[in-house]
This record gives structure tokens, sequence and C-alpha cells, in this order.
């Protein structure tokens, strides 16, 4: 459901050679549960400084967010 948007954030990184920082993600679990996530996508660069590929690191802050809510 929420892949168009990855493909997109992952192709922005790959024409701009640039991290992407998204501060807030969705991203549904197998059992439908949607969490939210903190994800950084920077390029991977061969010898002649092309993007080859993209690497990406997500960290789950739903917790943190529904904490915040409270107050």
């Amino acid at each position: 459901e929420h892949t168009d948007q990855y493909v997109k954030d992952d192709l922005w990184v790959f024409e701009n050679a640039k991290q992407l920082e998204i501060p807030q993600e969705p991203a549904t679990r197998h059992d439908g549960v949607i969490r939210q996530f903190h994800t950084i996508k920077v390029p991977i660069l061969d010898s002649a400084g092309k993007v080859t590929r993209t690497l990406g690191v997500s960290r789950d802050i739903t917790d943190k967010l529904e904490q915040q809510s409270l107050f």
C-alpha cells in the first residue's frame, strides 16, 4: 500500500545523489497494523561517483509518537 512512495523516495536519491531523511512514514506489518518509521536513505556510489543503489535505515517511532500525543 505504501510501496509507491518508497519507490519514489529511492528514485529521488538515485536522481539527486543525496541523502533523504523522512521524519515519519507509515509501514504496514504482516498483520495489518500500521507503524510509523523515521527513515534515512543514502546513495551508494561507484568509483566514478555514479549512484548504483540506495541504503535505507528505518527506526520504528510509533510508540514514541503515541507517548507524545498523551501529553
